[in-house]
C-alpha cells in the first residue's frame, strides 16, 4: 500500500525524539535538488543518517541545503564526509525532498457543513477519525495540537514561520473548504531540496484527480511478517487471508 498519514506521522515523531527538534533538513540534509528518486545511494552504509557537517550548513541563495553526507572514519581516525546526494533517516531513503509523495488513508472530505475543514483519517484497524486543519497566507503552521494521537497538523488560522520552530509547510487551502462537493489529495515531503519539505511536511492542496511529474510515492508494507515452509499454514494463516 501507499505509505499513509500514520506512518507519515511516525517518522516526524521518531525524529523529533531522536534529534529533539523540527528542522531535518538542517540536520539530514536536502538530498538532492531533482524531482527524481534517489536510490540506493545510502545501501552501502547501512542504517546510518545523514547528516550536515559544520561547514556545508550554510542555506544557498533559495534557502535550501541542498547535501547529505555520511561520516566515515578513516584507519588513521580521521573523519571524512561523503555527499551520497539522498538523505536517510533509520534506513528511510528520501526521507525528504526528491519527489513529493502521494499518502494514502487521509483526505479533506467536505461531505457536511460540521466536516468543513477536517481531515478524515483511516487508522491501521480502518476505523476512521476526524482532526482540524486550517491554514493561512504563509502556510508555515504556527501551532500543532498533538492529542492523543500525536497528531502533527496545523491547527491554527494564524500564519506561523521558521522562527517558531515549524520549518516545513502544511498546506490546506481555503479553497477546498467552501463545498462537501470537493475532496483533497494528500502528499508529503516536498519536491527538490525544497526549503519548506521535511519530515513535517503535510500538502492538501490538489484535488484526487490532480496529477504533477514532480509527484510520486511510496510503498509501504503494515502487517505481520510470518516465516513458514509449511504451504498450509501459508494458505490458512488469517494475516495472509486479510
Amino acid at each position: 500500500m501507499l505509505v499513509d498519514y500514520e506512518a507519515t506521522k511516525i517518522i516526524a515523531i521518531l525524529f523529533v525524539a531522536k534529534y529533539g527538534r523540527r528542522n531535518s533538513q538542517n540536520v539530514l540534509g536536502g538530498g538532492s535538488h531533482i524531482v527524481s528518486r534517489m536510490l540506493g545511494a545510502t545501501r552501502q552504509y547501512g542504517m546510518t543518517d545523514t547528516m550536515l557537517p559544520e561547514y556545508t550548513t550554510a542555506p544557498n541563495n533559495e534557502g535550501q541545503v541542498p547535501f547529505a553526507y555520511i561520516p566515515t572514519k578513516s584507519s588513521t581516525g580521521s573523519t571524512s564526509y561523503t555527499n551520497v546526494g539522498s538523505n536517510n533517516f533509520l534506513g528511510i531513503e528520501n526521507v525528504s525532498g526528491n519527489v513529493t509523495e502521494w499518502m494514502d488513508r487521509v483526505f479533506l472530505v467536505n461531505e457536511s457543513s460540521e466536516n468543513l475543514g477536517k481531515l478524515r483519517i483511516i487508522m491501521p484497524d480502518l476505523t476512521e477519525r476526524k482532526v482540524y486543519a486550517s491554514t493561512s497566507s504563509g502556510y508555515y503552521p504556527s501551532s500543532i495540537v498533538h492529542g492523543k494521537n500525536c497528531d502533527i497538523v496545523s491547527c491554527s488560522l494564524v500564519a506561523g514561520g521558521t522562527e517558531l520552530g515549524y520549518t516545513d509547510y502544511q498546506d490546506f487551502p481555503a479553497s477546498l473548504y467552501g463545498s462537501w462537493e470537493q475532496v483533497g489529495a494528500f502528499r508529503r515531503s516536498a519536491s527538490n531540496a525544497s526549503v519548506i519539505g521535511g519530515v513535517f511536511y503535510v500538502h492538501g492542496y490538489h484535488s484526487v484527480a490532480f496529477s504533477v511529474d514532480n509527484c510520486g510515492s511510496r510503498l509501504m508494507f503494515r502487517g505481520n511478517a510470518i516465516i513458514t515452509k509449511d504451504i498450509e499454514e501459508f494458505e490458512n494463516t488469517e494475516e495472509w487471508r486479510g
